[in-house]
């Protein structure tokens, strides 16, 4: 006989569980009511969308297999799919949003799952304590590194099919977007806004000792690491915040709401205020002194409206703030000013407080108390959604309507949530004027590209907060802070040794926003690797009117003024030292070239050395500043005046020449203030200094350039390149060059010139109406794609059949109508094409209704159609 084998668990449970019965008649029963209630919500819906009149997705649906086929015969199957794939999802969304099965049954479910069992929904986690936290914030700070690239693959796979591949990394959209602006003289710095639970984690994780605050991605550090690579300077307020939290246990979010308490905001602005300051210094103005009223303001959140509870429901109370709305001159409420020269660029986290559609009061946002705290007028363009480009391309579209935000700028502020760095398209947006298809706009180059040449600059920089020596490779590198942070020492008067190996400069206790020439400090010497410092002269001093302060004489001998206003030569290996000149001078002391035969003070003469009698025959004083010498000493150069020209005097012969004009048409637009030359010492390649035309030395936007000059003519040889892009100043720059390749910079850096852009035809100024007839339409957001916010608006292209009043600018024209208000669809997404409609059409820029919703545009580009605006259709 043979014995069955022993059955395991797992054995027996696989057998029952494969082996289920179910009698004919439960099986009928169940299947026929599961059917039922499928073709119950079915016909409720249809029947639903039959009887109404607009409104409905199903033409659309019913009407894309026709589309779609056409577009498979005029631009090919895969044009077709991709719109059949849009139809069906939209399709999909507008049933979602728009099902009353889902309306009536789902506050319901939602309050029970909320109530008992502390459930949220596929958008807001549910915290302890009355603590709600928006998912995707949340999946920021658990999930990995936004920088993996392993991450970034799979996001730029996991694009929709029907849509481009979106640009998940943020760097080279920062970078780009930097570029753009330092094209026309405008400095950048980012402000990342942390997340809720960055620093309110009790709700998640109350065992969370608040010491670990702020919480941040693996990847926050390494990102900002490379922004400061990019010279783009970042603000980051959340450490400061978490300092706040740590000494006081003051909330900096709200419970119920996405953003930060009215505290937190203002502490953000008030600190940005003071990095600015140490950073990036801005011209001087007078102030405009604005004066702020304390306000209750008391309103519920939008991650409870998120939840979509029932009405009326107390799960979640309303909260109480206290805002700060600012008042201009007048008592008159803040409003942005465009003439100002400080652009704030943010999504709802600079609209909080400031745009009353949100229910959180108005006039007391980040841009304005921004302005309150600087004591100058700030300009603002903040979009609530739309993702991290809907700001930059709300600047495109504005200018297109005639409306150049961008124009006079000195710096922008770039303000976005922490969450979108992990989440967001980080798509790039042209910034230049509209152009039609046969101009080619020259590439976008950032300092960082590199050169056609081997070697180095060193540069003065206030960028660190101090005045430091920075240093950057010719052919391309970041750059690096060359000399040691000495709180309360500036460091100035860089010169490269002539094989290029150390730098002298001083280091001196000096005011930090002026040129102290009487006062003296430590002449130092530095390797180029960073190592080997040493002090070679206690007391040394530039000469006067600007920070020059040593010449060397070769490899070891070094020309400097000491603090008694004599000038001597230095032997830096055994450190013996002479006096050039017998007696000191009682206001400018010389700086002698290295062949002992001319001086310099500050004042470009150009006099005679007498190295016999050690004393200068001085010479006529020419207009200008910054003299110095070739270091054959046949030559010497300096600025004949404010902002130029850069000019050369042949020293044998006395003739004079000019390396850079005012305004010259050789430098890019935006930078052609010059100042500050110095040629290296092989005497092939000139640095120079230049801001968009400002001429303060400490706060104007000084970049460094470099140009090839010929030794032997002294012509300029290719066009300068701009090597710094840091919205502080850089100057007094020092060259050293190692190889050099003409033929190449000038194929890579071409004259500037060519066809100008041809500009869009600018919106007309006066409102008209016109019956038109639809030509084409955007397609509509989700509300899930602009989550957590309810409202947008699309671009459709109309056709004008009948002018009612007024002047249109054409016959064809394109309008932003609201596709989503208060989370319900609005007419303008069920119209069908050729559907013939009245508008009173008005330009886009200076509508205030619009301010902070973003506009949804994939029409295909068009220059000659700037956007217009309208209520309709009526």
């Amino acid at each position: 006989m043979i014995e069955r084998a022993k059955e395991s668990r797992e054995e027996q449970a696989m057998r029952e569980a494969g082996c289920t019965r179910v009698r004919p008649g439960v099986a009928r029963a169940l299947t026929s009511a599961f059917l039922l209630l499928l073709a119950s919500v079915a016909t409720l819906e249809i029947r639903r969308d039959v009887s109404k009149e607009s409104g409905t997705p199903w033409p659309e649906l019913v009407a894309a297999p026709v589309a779609a086929w056409k577009n498979t015969f005029g631009s090919g199957a895969f044009e077709g799919n991709r719109r059949l794939l849009i139809a069906k999802n939209d399709f999909e969304d507008a049933l979602e949003e728009r099902s009353i099965v889902a309306a009536a049954a789902l506050p319901g479910v939602q309050w029970a799952l909320t109530r008992l069992l502390g459930a949220g929904n596929a958008q807001v986690v549910v915290g302890r304590k009355g603590w709600l936290y928006f998912r995707p914030a949340v999946d920021y700070l658990t999930g990995p590194g936004f920088l993996d690239p392993r991450v970034l693959d799979r996001r730029t796979a996991g694009g929709k099919a029907w849509a481009p591949p979106p640009r998940p990394n943020p760097l080279p959209a920062i970078a780009d977007f930097a570029a753009q602006l330092a094209e026309r003289g405008i400095g950048l710095v980012v402000i990342v806004t942390p997340v809720k639970a960055a620093l309110h984690p009790e709700g998640l994780a109350p065992v969370l000792s608040r010491d670990v605050l702020p919480i941040e991605n693996p990847s926050f550090a390494p990102f900002l690491d490379k922004l400061a690579d990019l010279e783009i300077p970042a603000f980051s307020p959340a450490e400061r915040l978490a300092r706040t939290i740590r000494a006081k246990s003051w909330p900096q979010f709200l419970r119920t709401d996405t953003h930060w308490t009215p505290q937190a905001m203002e502490d953000a602005a008030e600190n940005l205020v003071r990095f600015l300051a140490r950073h990036v210094p801005l011209p001087g103005r007078n102030p405009v002194f604005y004066s702020r009223r304390e306000v209750g303001v008391q309103g519920r959140g939008d991650l409870t409206k998120l939840l979509r509870l029932p009405d009326g429901e107390r799960l979640f109370g309303s909260e109480s703030v206290l805002i700060r709305p600012v008042m201009g001159p007048g008592n008159a409420p803040w409003t942005p000013d465009p003439n100002a020269d400080v652009l704030v660029l943010g999504d709802s986290f600079t609209n909080i407080y400031s745009q009353s559609e949100l229910g959180w009061g108005e006039c007391a946002g980040f841009a304005e108390q921004l302005s309150y705290f600087l004591h100058r007028p700030v300009d603002k363009v903040a979009v609530n959604a739309g993702g991290p480009a809907a700001a930059r391309e709300r600047l495109v579209s504005m200018a297109a309507g005639g409306e150049d935000r961008l124009a006079g700028k000195r710096l922008v502020i770039l303000q976005f949530s922490a969450r979108e760095l992990a989440s967001g398209d980080w798509k790039l947006v042209d910034l230049s004027p509209a152009r039609r298809a046969s101009t080619i706009a020259a590439p976008i180059r950032r300092p960082e590209h590199g050169a056609p040449a081997r070697g180095f600059v060193a540069w003065e920089s206030w960028r660190s907060g101090e005045w430091r020596i920075w240093t950057r490779r010719l052919e391309g590198s970041a750059p690096r802070q060359l000399t040691p942070d000495e709180p309360g020492l500036q460091h100035c008067c860089p010169h490269i040794s002539p094989d290029g190996s150390k730098i002298v400069y001083l280091s001196r206790s000096a005011p930090a926003g002026e040129y102290p020439e009487e006062a003296s400090g430590d002449l130092r010497l530095l390797r180029m690797d960073g190592g080997g410092e040493r002090t070679l002269v206690r007391d040394a001093r530039p000469y006067e009117w600007g920070n020059r302060a040593a010449t060397w004489r070769n490899e070891r001998k070094l020309i400097y003024i000491g603090a008694d206003k004599r000038t001597h030569l230095l032997d830096v290996d055994t450190a013996e030292s002479s006096r050039l000149t017998a007696e000191p001078e009682e206001k400018m002391p010389w700086l002698i070239d290295p062949t002992l035969r001319h001086a310099v003070n500050g004042s470009p003469a150009f006099s005679r050395y007498d190295a016999g009698e050690r004393r200068v025959v001085e010479a006529r004083r020419r207009p200008g500043c910054e003299p110095y010498f070739s270091q054959d000493g046949s030559f010497g150069f300096w600025v004949a005046g404010g902002g130029g020209p850069i000019r050369w005097i042949d020293l044998r012969t006395r003739a004079v020449g000019t390396w850079i004009e005012k305004d010259d048409r050789r430098i890019h637009d935006a930078q052609r203030y010059v100042y500050f030359p110095m040629l290296s010492r092989d005497g092939r390649m000139l640095a120079f200094s230049a801001s968009p035309g400002d001429h303060d030395h400490f706060q104007s936007n000084y970049d460094v350039f470099v140009a090839p000059v010929d030794p032997g003519s002294l012509a300029l040889l290719g066009r300068p390149l701009r090597f710094t892009a840091h919205p502080a100043s850089d100057r007094y720059p020092d060259v050293h060059v190692e190889a050099l390749d003409l033929e190449r910079w000038k194929r890579e850096a071409p004259p500037i010139g060519g066809p100008a852009p041809i500009k869009a035809p600018l919106a007309t100024g006066e409102p008209f109406e016109m019956r038109a007839v639809l030509q084409s339409c955007s397609r509509a957001p989700s509300l899930r794609e602009i989550s957590p916010y309810r409202a947008a608006l699309i671009v459709c292209e109309w056709k004008a059949a009948q002018v009612l009043f007024g002047r249109p600018p054409g016959d064809r024209l394109r309008i932003a109508h609201w596709a989503l208000r208060d989370g319900e669809r609005q007419p303008i997404v069920s119209l069908r094409q050729n559907s013939v409609a009245r508008l009173r059409v008005e330009p886009l820029s200076g509508v205030s209704q619009i301010e902070g919703y973003p506009i949804f545009n994939d029409l295909p580009a068009d220059p000659d159609l700037p956007i217009h605006y309208s209520r309709g259709p009526d």
